[in-house]
């Protein structure tokens, strides 16, 4: 099966091949973890002269993006996951004009006719489902564009077992996978200077980013565990003086957080039982930066990702994580990070002692320069022109 990508097998000449006309789906621009995946993309490719970008957006508002000015742009106003989206926008799509369709998800539309190549983030629609029926259509519709795209992007290996697991190996599918891991915004691995922080967020605390409350997001049993996690460190504090310093410790929730105000409100009721626990919202990217440095450390309670951009975000301002047995986690932890023995709240709990433990025995510990060398297996340029490799490959195929 091959899923890294083999330069050493490719059949076309760079050097004399035009540039590919390739048109990527960006209609999940602004949204949190496929959004930033897909200007992450378009950023890294644009610093390669092998593709000309048209990008499809439903809005005419193309001037909020800094890039606006470098790629084209082409609107139309199919709903995403709609029976407009399926069956009727590549009918009205002038695919003529471009060599390739890129869709960051697995939802790829009927009806194209030129190369196309998908991303696969995560198979939770079927593993982890919201509702019922959730499961029933992701299979028919992964089964279906995993059949008909060319190429397949897979972020991380995790994902490419999964989806292993899916297809039963079918070689005609897995012999299309290849695994291109999400990219650090080089805006995280700078010089420049971070945001400020808030005032509430002032001495010690552990991090954690809320994209949404999902149930695989884990955020009830976060606070559960942070709430066991104060009485054991009390009990810890009355045996060890050195435990005192952290009997101030705060857990800081940043991020949009929730998707529906009954989800939001049941979120701070919640909160509102726990002692030291702040929910900072939707923060800038530069107030993140600083969220991110002057936390103790990150905690991911998820069950279930694809991948974890906030991990190589807290990796890059030198922060340790602390994260559940995810396996698309665990590919992106270094001897520096926890990770928890399985996924009760007992052991997240245990896992945080034990970063507290092991702050009080190296405070000194400086893991800047391992997660550095660590962090260019994530550079935006380079997956940008592995991600163009792709690309003509699957051109190639068709030729």
């Amino acid at each position: 099966m091959s899923i890294l990508l083999n330069k050493a097998d490719q059949s076309f000449d760079k050097a004399v091949a035009p540039p590919l006309r390739v048109l990527i789906d960006g209609r999940m621009l602004g949204t949190s973890g496929l959004g930033i995946y897909t200007e992450n993309l378009i950023r890294g490719l644009l610093s390669s002269a092998e593709v000309n970008i048209t990008v499809l957006l439903r809005s005419d508002d193309f001037n909020e993006y800094d890039w606006a000015g470098s790629v084209q742009f082409l609107r139309d106003s199919a709903r995403l996951y709609s029976y407009d989206e399926l069956f009727k926008l590549g009918l009205r799509i002038d695919q003529s004009q471009f060599d390739l369709y890129h869709y960051p998800h697995y939802t790829l539309p009927f009806n194209i006719r030129i190369p196309a190549v998908i991303t696969v983030h995560d198979l939770i629609h079927i593993t982890h489902p919201e509702r019922r029926y959730y499961p029933l259509l992701s299979k028919a519709i992964l089964r279906s564009a995993l059949k008909r795209a060319s190429r397949i992007i897979s972020v991380s290996q995790s994902t490419v077992d999964q989806i292993a697991r899916f297809t039963g190996s079918n070689q005609r599918i897995m012999n299309k996978v290849r695994l291109v891991p999400n990219v650090i915004d080089p805006y995280f691995l700078s010089e420049q200077n971070a945001g400020t922080q808030r005032q509430a967020v002032k001495g010690k605390y552990l991090l954690s980013i809320v994209s949404n409350t999902k149930p695989h997001k884990g955020i009830n049993d976060l606070l559960d565990a942070f709430d066991l996690f104060l009485d054991k460190l009390s009990l810890l504090a009355a045996q060890d003086n050195r435990y005192k310093s952290f009997l101030d410790l705060k857990l800081v929730l940043a991020g949009a957080g929730a998707r529906e105000l009954v989800e939001l409100e049941k979120l701070l009721n919640k909160v509102g039982s726990i002692k030291r626990v702040c929910v900072l919202g939707q923060v800038r990217r530069s107030e993140l930066k600083a969220l991110y440095k002057g936390a103790m450390a990150l905690v991911v309670p998820s069950l279930a990702e694809g991948f974890c951009l906030p991990v190589l975000e807290a990796q890059s301002q030198g922060t340790p994580v602390i994260a559940r047995p995810v396996p698309a986690v665990c590919e992106l932890l270094t001897a520096h990070d926890i990770g928890c023995e399985d996924f009760s709240i007992t052991k997240l709990c245990e896992a945080m002692i034990m970063f507290v433990k092991r702050v009080i025995e190296s405070p000194d510990t400086d893991i800047h320069k391992v997660n550095r060398e660590h962090l260019r297996c994530f550079d935006r340029d380079a997956l940008a022109r592995v991600v163009c490799d792709v690309y003509r490959e699957a051109r190639g195929e068709q030729k």
